[in-house]
């Protein structure tokens, strides 16, 4: 069965080759919807070797952050959130944006049914939401 995938991939591949243009595009538009440092380190790791685009994408915007989210120990079953919140939707033709902020906690220890946010939000509802 999993032959049969790649052998379907590989023909579509045919079908509709990819230009050098078109994947730039599109790896560019899935990183600008990106803005948490954590993740677009995550990809970087993830697609370093794999996927030079995606990998080089994903350095560069997190260059770009100037502010850092992070924590140290987390324990107990409440929600954490690290990192900042854009809601789109509040920003329709928002760049994004950019703050020099740190934001750390050394230690958590949530309850139920705490929520802790490490980061900024930006518009509307958030995670408190």
């Amino acid at each position: 069965m999993i032959d049969d995938i790649i052998a379907s991939i590989e023909d579509l591949e045919k079908v509709f080759p990819s230009t050098p243009q078109l994947t730039s595009q599109l790896v560019q538009m899935e990183i600008d919807e990106i803005n948490d440092e954590q993740e677009l380190e995550l990809i970087h790791d993830v697609t370093e070797g794999v996927d030079p685009l995606l990998s080089d994408a994903s350095k560069n915007k997190s260059l770009e952050i100037a502010g850092k989210n992070s924590a140290g120990r987390i324990t107990g079953p409440g929600m954490v959130n690290i990192g900042n919140s854009f809601l789109t939707e509040s920003f329709p033709n928002s760049q994004g944006v950019r703050v020099d902020t740190v934001n750390h906690v050394d230690e958590i220890n949530t309850a139920e049914p705490s929520r802790v946010h490490i980061g900024n939000t930006w518009g509307g509802k958030g995670f408190w939401d």
